[in-house]
């Protein structure tokens, strides 16, 4: 928190201070610009008009200054052991460019780190006990790399234009922008490659089939395309009915394939009662007819 804001609505909570003058002293500490921005709600403050500014000071003078912020981005990070279904920690970043990695059971804070601007993608490789690197895709066209230990970015990328997507693939990173282009680059910031798309990126996803050792990148389009990437080369090219916002479809697909089984399993349970209905038809006979 801002000390002296924190201080002046302390001021108001005795009765020290009025509206009028915390209004005039939060705008005198919002020019200062001291490096810390004030807090949402003597940012709300300032831009009430000047007959709401006492209501608003009555009912929130007694409730204590909190910074709060919202996600922007949020993915995971494989705690001990990297196979896809161990134990992953939460790996969340907020608009007040702070990076959070959670703790799995009690959902504590394990890192915070800080970048310079606010995230809008972000990714992970590694493991959290051993060694992991946390990429983050920035409003100011800047991918910072983040690694165990550090408090701050080590590495910067500069984009051409706003990030519109970021993958992370083996060693390198992949990043869709707002230009309609499609690039990659080495953790260190060297760029390997960079493609023209004939569209604007709707959404990026990797497609991992670990049984056959193959990675590529799906990149769809606004023109109702989705792309195969392996790296700068187009290896397919699929046409939707639909512009496609999210190509993770995997629990859909799941169900679509599985949903024939769904009709088919009522029948499995009859099929014992077809094999005994003859003998309901029967058992009338052996009282009939006993041996």
């Amino acid at each position: 928190l801002n000390q002296m804001e924190n201080d002046l609505w302390l001021q108001v909570k005795e009765d020290k201070m009025d509206a009028t003058m915390l209004r005039e002293a939060l705008e005198t500490v919002c020019k200062e610009n001291t490096g810390v921005p004030l807090t949402a709600r003597s940012l709300k403050f300032l831009r009430l008009e000047p007959e709401d500014c006492q209501p608003f000071v009555s009912v929130f003078k007694h409730v204590p200054l909190k910074r709060q912020s919202v996600t922007t981005c949020i993915t995971t990070l494989h705690k001990s052991y990297a196979e896809r279904d161990a134990v992953s920690c939460l790996v969340m970043a907020s608009e007040n460019s702070y990076i959070y990695v959670l703790d799995p059971e009690a959902f504590t804070i394990l890192t915070r780190m800080k970048v310079p601007s606010a995230p809008v993608f972000i990714t992970t490789t590694g493991l959290y006990d051993v060694d992991y690197c946390i990429y983050v895709a920035c409003r100011d066209a800047t991918i910072y790399t983040l690694k165990k230990g550090d408090t701050g970015p080590q590495y910067r990328i500069s984009l051409s234009s706003q990030p519109c997507g970021l993958l992370s693939v083996d060693k390198t990173i992949i990043t869709g922008a707002m230009d309609n282009s499609l690039s990659c680059h080495l953790p260190k910031g060297k760029r390997q490659w960079c493609v023209s798309l004939p569209d604007t990126i709707t959404c990026m996803e990797v497609m991992d089939q670990q049984n056959r050792g193959y990675k590529a990148v799906l990149v769809a389009l606004a023109n109702k395309e989705v792309r195969v990437y392996r790296d700068r080369f187009l290896v397919n090219s699929i046409i939707m009915d639909v512009g496609v916002v999210s190509p993770k479809l995997y629990s859909m697909l799941l169900m679509f394939l599985m949903f024939p089984m769904f009709l088919m399993f009522p029948m499995f349970l009859m099929f014992p009662m077809f094999l005994m209905f003859p003998m309901f038809l029967m058992f009338p006979m052996f009282l009939m007819f006993p041996m």
